[in-house]
């Protein structure tokens, strides 16, 4: 991808190359870390993939709940230990014409 940014990798600092799978080490051999671009069947953007492996927190919408098939919106960060992906909901905007509970 020509217009990538130019991302290291936040397990061992080696170039990070993005393709259509995501963001992978290109020291595979010793780090072979991989990013991958879906999750909870939602396709990351490049920008979104390139805010996470930065450390950024990001909002997403439009996440589907693998369990029980609802859509929902989390912030979403990357753990540079557990190399997952990690849901936070705390401070969600509120939907426009939603009722309090």
């Amino acid at each position: 991808m020509s217009d990538a940014p130019e991302l290291k990798c936040p397990k061992c600092g080696a170039d990070l190359r993005l393709n259509r799978g995501g963001a992978f080490c290109s020291n595979e051999a010793e780090c072979g870390l991989k990013v991958w671009r879906k999750t909870s069947e939602k396709e990351l953007t490049d920008n979104q993939l390139a805010r996470l492996v930065k450390g950024e927190k990001i909002l997403v919408e439009g996440l589907k709940s693998k369990k029980t098939g609802k859509v929902f919106t989390a912030y979403l960060t990357y753990d540079p230990d557990t190399f997952k992906y990690l849901y936070d909901f705390e401070g969600l905007p509120q939907k426009s014409g939603s009722k309090g509970r």
